[in-house]
């Protein structure tokens, strides 16, 4: 597996140059150079005096120096004058070194961070990193290689603070079948639970529960504003939980924050967390519910267990945009609070049940399962039909995107294969998300159907006037193109003008309607439907990696064969910043 720790150096002058010269001072004392070691400046800045003094300064010296000639580049940033400093933002890092103490193979990562257009308390922090290879977290060369690390640079690495990564393949782990098999066994339940659950509870008349057009026109209604009472969510949160649900614990590592547990088999847990967004989205928070299998055979750690999760109201059918419980005052909290303890204990009812299963799910095989649906776009249309005229007499198709409906929770292991094989059919972890839009219900229906496991449907509310162009306005009419005739000719556009080859990978796949701005003219309000000038067409990109360099090629197919693809190509450094590439 590979593990990733990290560690807090603290900065005790907040301030840019004594920021950088710690930066500094840390990798000449702390540091073992290797061939691969090399520094990186961002400087950051937007007024006429930062735009001159970056190009003065010219921060991109430090590609292709060397280690020690790069930190005297960066030392050269605080000699700038102060005006010149202020006026700025900077990141700098450095990888491809060792942490003195470290053993061969490891690789260190060191940034310094500046928060300036966060306006945070403290501007400036650091993050250290050390990656390495282990066959377990419990071999004994980890805790002797840090404490030989604290002992030679002061800096302590905690294991418990750390991210592990499962590789494909490993001995004495679930094997890429037995991972997929057991997603798929997660899909049904929450299916089988979902279905129950929506006979049983109604969700018309749960205090503070709002949908996400409803919650965002109470947090900004007007006459609330300049009138802010601050609430200390998470005091108030934590005590909550311990108050209506004992029998769960923070048991997990330091990793899942405020994610509370509970063992209900051999190997098998189901947790809970609450989800508040910050800031301007404070006052909103919806609940979160996962499965946790803790056997060696799943997880990288006893206490990383591989978490299948979801938002609790995807069993009420309501995604991707979830409900939230939304407050003002204390009281509005303790209410909201008060109202999700009486909905969660309901669903865990039912949801402990199913998930106590979940141990052997891994020894089903996945010829047990729905599928294989390798199907194209018009294909898996003609499969979501049938539900979404049940669901709604006027439902018409607005967008289909390719997806990997098991990657979300495959996440710790080794990456997902493309959703999208090399005909424009789902490959084997593969789904089209189709989505549809009802006039009379003032609804979105989105279907979900995966090459293997059962076919899913989930919906959220669509008020007019929510957006612009109106949903009206996205609506495909019928005879648009397959998506393995659209692929054929992105593949032909793509190599004929963006250079590349028919190995590299599909990344986006989406058929849609988008506004054409500069064809639609000047738009003044009021809004309506039919303002814009709306182009439908197949997006796909494909990328190519490298250990310098992301080169992506973005080709527009229109929808209906009326006009040529269009090749846009775009490269990036390793950092995500544009390049010349």
């Amino acid at each position: 597996m590979k593990i990733l720790c990290y560690a807090n150096i603290p900065l005790e002058q907040d301030e840019p140059v004594a920021g950088i010269r710690e930066f500094v001072r840390i990798l000449r004392a702390c540091a073992t150079e290797t061939e691969k070691a090399e520094v990186d400046l961002n400087l950051v800045g937007v007024s006429a005096r930062a735009t001159t003094t970056i190009q003065e300064f010219k921060p991109g010296r430090t590609k292709g120096a060397g280690f020690e000639r790069a930190l005297e580049i960066a030392e050269e940033i605080t000699r700038l004058g102060p005006a010149k400093i202020k006026s700025l933002s900077f990141f700098l890092t450095a990888e491809g070194f060792r942490w003195k103490g470290s053993r061969e193979g490891t690789a260190a990562r060191l940034v310094l961070l500046d928060g300036k257009t966060f306006q945070r308390k403290q501007r400036f922090s650091f993050l250290a990193t050390m990656s390495f290879e282990a066959a377990d977290a419990k071999e004994a060369f980890i805790e002797t290689m840090l404490a030989e690390i604290a002992k030679a640079t002061g800096i302590r690495f905690e294991l418990q603070a750390s991210q592990m990564q499962l590789g494909a393949n490993e001995p004495g782990r679930a094997t890429p079948e037995e991972l997929l098999v057991t997603s798929l066994a997660f899909a049904e339940l929450v299916g089988r639970v979902g279905e129950k659950l929506q006979k049983e509870i109604s969700l018309a008349s749960v205090p503070h529960l709002m949908t996400a057009p409803e919650a965002m026109q109470f947090v900004f209604d007007p006459k609330k504003m300049r009138k802010s009472v601050k609430v200390d969510f998470t005091r108030i949160m934590r005590k909550w939980a311990k108050t209506e649900f004992p029998e769960y614990a923070n048991i997990l590592n330091e990793q899942n924050g405020d994610v509370l547990s509970k063992t209900i088999a051999p190997d098998v847990l189901v947790s809970f967390s609450v989800d508040k967004k910050p800031r301007a989205f404070s006052k909103e928070f919806t609940i979160w519910l996962g499965v946790g299998l803790t056997s060696p055979w799943f997880a990288a750690a006893a206490d990383r267990p591989f978490l299948l999760s979801l938002n609790l109201f995807r069993l009420f059918g309501i995604a991707p945009l979830p409900m939230k419980w939304t407050y003002f005052s204390e009281r509005d909290l303790q209410e909201a609070l008060k109202a999700a303890a009486v909905l969660l204990r309901q669903v865990l009812v039912v949801f402990e049940a199913e998930a106590a299963q979940m141990g052997r799910a891994h020894e089903r095989r996945v010829a047990e399962f729905a599928g294989p649906r390798e199907v194209s776009a018009k294909e898996a249309y003609a499969m979501a039909l049938p539900l979404t005229r049940a669901w709604a007499g006027d439902a018409e198709l607005q967008r289909i995107t390719s997806n990997a409906p098991m990657a979300w929770y495959l996440s710790p292991f080794s990456p997902v294969p493309p959703a999208i094989n090399g005909d424009g059919r789902l490959g084997m972890y593969g789904g089209w998300w189709l989505h549809f839009y009802s006039r009379s219900k003032q609804e979105k229906l989105y279907v979900t159907v995966p090459c293997y496991g059962p076919i899913a449907q989930t919906r959220v509310d669509a008020p007019e006037g929510r957006q612009w162009p109106s949903d009206g306005d996205q609506i495909l009419r019928d005879g648009w193109m397959d998506s393995v005739e659209a692929l054929r000719l992105a593949r032909a556009a793509a190599e004929e003008k963006g250079g590349l080859s028919s190995a590299v990978e599909t990344q986006q796949f989406e058929l849609s309607s988008r506004a054409n701005v500069a064809a639609s003219g000047v738009i003044r309000p009021p809004f309506r439907e039919g303002m814009f000038v709306m182009e439908a067409a197949w997006r796909i990109s494909f990328s190519r990696s490298s250990e310098k360099e992301r080169r992506i090629v973005s080709v527009t197919v229109p929808a209906y064969g009326d006009g040529k693809p269009v090749v846009e190509v775009h490269a990036y450094d390793k950092y995500g910043r544009p390049s010349a590439g």
